[in-house]
């Protein structure tokens, strides 16, 4: 079938998902498809709950949710022997938080923004409560939502890096003895629990948001990754050319805390990398692969995970770049 266009395409995918749990049957045997779309409704719920506060009230319900699937993904990967070298327990983590890291993460924000501002209370609303009380799960959650909002200080864009990284190090922390047997086996089990469950809240969000819009496809379609939910299993490596002085996308993806990129740049050009939120954007943070070299980097050092184009730039006004791009599983 051919569609006229893509806001008619998009109205037959939203019309599907609304009448089948397409959250739940376009993520069987892929628990990071799930990840990825969840982190997308997410994401989306929060930003618009920011104006909106019957959005807000959603995001409310639907995050701790979210946050809940999330530590079983990230421990189903830790498990699995994706990270390599020392591992840190969450609370050896959680310790460095209080005595190091909160009162520098404070120090820089008031290099900007003084205490008692509206800035400053919009980053830290309740100080530092967040992070030195309650359960574990609530103070890494205190960490996510801190990250996501210094996404709208882009004077704090080194910060919001910074917190990124440690957000990444402790949703991978694991707190297991390596070489006890069987974990792998009875995390991807608890997972599998979780996805379902996790489809199950999605689709119910859905519905409140079909309610809400009443048809409208353009304010649904911001809050199911339709891109994601029917990709099939990309090419990867990607590798392409990248003609002299231009910038073009290497994958447009919702991105976790969790990626990593292998990037080898096998012409002669050096090569920028970076995140974008819109395609025409310009990047405030990048990485640069020099020619004839291979560089692996976490999402995180390209800039904003939350934008969703993973961009290549070549700055050389008369030598063509080629490069390999691994999204490491």
């Amino acid at each position: 079938m051919k569609y006229n266009s893509k806001r008619q395409r998009l109205i037959l995918v939203l019309t599907y998902i609304h009448f089948n749990n397409f959250f739940e049957s376009s993520t069987v045997n892929s628990f990071v498809k799930m990840a990825r779309i969840s982190t997308y409704m997410d994401q989306n719920l929060q930003e618009a709950g920011i104006t909106d506060p019957i959005i807000l009230a959603l995001y409310g319900i639907f995050h701790p949710q979210h946050v809940a699937f999330m530590l079983l993904y990230t421990t189903w990967r830790g498990t699995g022997g994706v990270l390599h070298g020392k591992v840190f327990t969450k609370n050896e983590l959680l310790a460095e938080l209080v005595s190091t890291d909160l009162a520098e993460w404070d120090l820089q924000v008031q290099m900007v923004y003084r205490k008692g501002t509206e800035e400053y209370n919009t980053i830290f609303p309740q100080g530092h409560k967040p992070f030195v009380e309650g359960t574990i799960d609530d103070r890494i959650a205190a960490i996510l939502v801190l990250r996501n909002v210094l996404v709208s200080f882009p004077l704090l864009a080194a910060l919001h890096t910074t917190v990124s990284g440690f957000y990444t190090s402790i949703f991978n922390a694991e707190s297991l003895v390596a070489g006890k047997k069987g974990v792998k086996t009875s995390s991807s089990g608890a997972l599998e629990t979780g996805r379902v469950t996790n489809a199950t809240n999605m689709h119910k969000m859905f519905g409140s948001l079909l309610k809400l819009y009443s048809g409208n496809d353009v304010e649904l379609g911001r809050y199911v990754d339709v891109e994601e939910i029917q990709a099939k299993q990309e090419v990867n490596p990607i590798e392409r050319t990248i003609v002299t002085h231009r910038k073009d996308k290497v994958a447009s993806r919702t991105l976790l805390a969790t990626d990593h990129f292998e990037i080898t740049n096998d012409g002669l050009a050096d090569l920028k990398f970076y995140l974008l939120k819109h395609i025409d954007d310009t990047p405030s943070v990048f990485v640069t692969v020099p020619a004839g070299q291979t560089l692996a980097f976490p999402a995180t050092a390209l800039g904003n995970i939350n934008y969703r184009y993973i961009m290549c730039e070549n700055d050389s006004l008369t030598v063509n770049g080629h490069y390999s791009f691994l999204f490491v599983d």
